[in-house]
């Protein structure tokens, strides 16, 4: 990891990994990484839309999508130097969207991955292939940001964001479990308290928030 200091998206702690903004949105992210995947050569295995999923299990999740690819030519020779390297393939890169709003990319550090796996510098230089695609979407080079370089975002994480007059715990919400965090940091979103867009929405109140809180953490418990 190198010493620059990079930002801790709204909402989240900092983690070790690869963190780049996009300056699309989530969607049109996916697009422009798919076609350099398939301009590259590479093939583009599968798509989770992790928040559609979640979304038909009537529970909240930012916009998250997961994108899974690689090739033989890449990918063979780590699994051959070390067979649970195969935990980590193929290549995946996350486009998430933060409580802010930004967007991001997120993926391995291919440093990490041959630390993890004992891979030699010929052997990990492949699974460069992310970074490269990634600085291919936004004309800038990917910035390694290792927990300890991230800094927390300015004033806090905007959980609340103007719906209604409930003040958010990031502790509670967001560590606990995420659906709590979505309870918290979107009382109004759609199937809960009000429609956004269409006349604002109504304060949900301290108290209701809570309880749905307190609901979502005991289903977590559970599961």
């Amino acid at each position: 990891m190198n010493e620059t200091q990079c930002p801790t998206p709204a909402g989240t702690h900092a983690t070790d990994g690869i963190l780049q903004r996009s300056p699309y949105s989530v969607a049109d992210t996916v697009q422009r990484l798919t076609e350099a995947i398939h301009a590259a050569g590479a093939t583009l295995f599968t798509l989770v839309d992790h928040s559609g999923e979640a979304e038909k299990a009537g529970l909240f999740l930012r916009d998250t999508k997961l994108l899974v690819f690689g090739s033989p030519a890449g990918g063979t020779p780590a699994m051959v130097a070390s067979p649970l390297t195969a935990i980590d393939l193929p290549l995946k890169v996350l486009v998430w969207q933060d409580d802010a709003g930004t967007i991001w990319m997120s993926y391995l550090d291919p440093a990490w991955l041959a630390t993890r796996h004992g891979l030699t510098e010929d052997v990990v230089a492949p699974l460069h292939a992310a970074g490269k695609l990634v600085a291919r979407v936004t004309g800038e080079p990917v910035t390694s940001c290792g927990a300890e370089n991230q800094v927390p975002y300015p004033g806090g994480p905007p959980h609340n964001r103007g719906y209604g007059d409930v003040p958010v715990a990031a502790d509670r919400a967001t560590t606990a479990h995420p659906v709590a965090g979505a309870a918290l940091a979107d009382p109004c979103r759609p199937g809960r308290t009000g429609r956004p867009g269409r006349g604002g929405c109504a304060p949900a109140g301290r108290a209701a928030v809570h309880r749905r809180v307190d609901r979502c953490l005991t289903r977590g418990a559970r599961a």
